[in-house]
């Protein structure tokens, strides 16, 4: 049988014939097929829910990001952002280890903290490894997210991506 993808899409409309990359695998494909609403069409347009079949075999997986090969979406391990702290104790930290939810990825995350003590924060958020993103005012979709404590999975805070930088971590053999 024929494998459809299903999301939402964000950006710019997707064509039937358009050639696309998983960002998270860099593995490119061809748009063989798109339902909109359970109709099959020529185009999506942005914030419609669709099902996108692909030509080729590629890794995708749930979370995955589908780019236009032409016009990709960065992938980072780290990005600056401005954060909201939900909790007064959270407010005078210079750091937060907990989970970050970044549009359907969610993983551990190490924040550290720049700024004076205040409920708004400017913030280096360092990941476990590069995930797709966008800075917010690109597309809001993903570069929007929530931070949980990794206790009680309350949500602590949320931020907007404001600027995304290559991290390299070193190794668990380095250390």
């Amino acid at each position: 049988g024929i494998r459809w993808y299903l999301g939402t899409l964000h950006g710019d409309a997707l064509n039937v014939g358009d050639k696309v990359i998983s960002v998270e695998s860099g593995q490119r494909a061809t748009v063989a097929g798109i339902v909109v609403s359970g109709q099959k069409v020529q185009r999506a347009y942005d914030a419609q829910a669709v099902a996108v079949h692909i030509a080729e075999d590629v890794d995708i997986s749930r979370g995955s990001v589908l780019a236009s090969a032409i016009h990709t979406a960065p992938c980072s391990d780290g990005f600056y952002a401005d954060i909201l702290w939900l909790e007064k104790k959270y407010e005078d930290r210079d750091s937060f280890s907990g989970t970050i939810k970044l549009h359907h990825h969610e993983e551990q995350v190490q924040v550290t903290i720049e700024g004076i003590k205040s409920p708004l924060k400017t913030a280096f958020v360092y990941l476990s490894h590069p995930i797709a993103m966008d800075h917010y005012d690109a597309c809001p979709h993903t570069g929007l997210f929530i931070l949980m404590d990794a206790y009680n999975e309350r949500v602590v805070g949320v931020g907007t991506i404001t600027s995304i930088v290559n991290y390299e971590y070193p190794s668990a053999e380095a250390i």
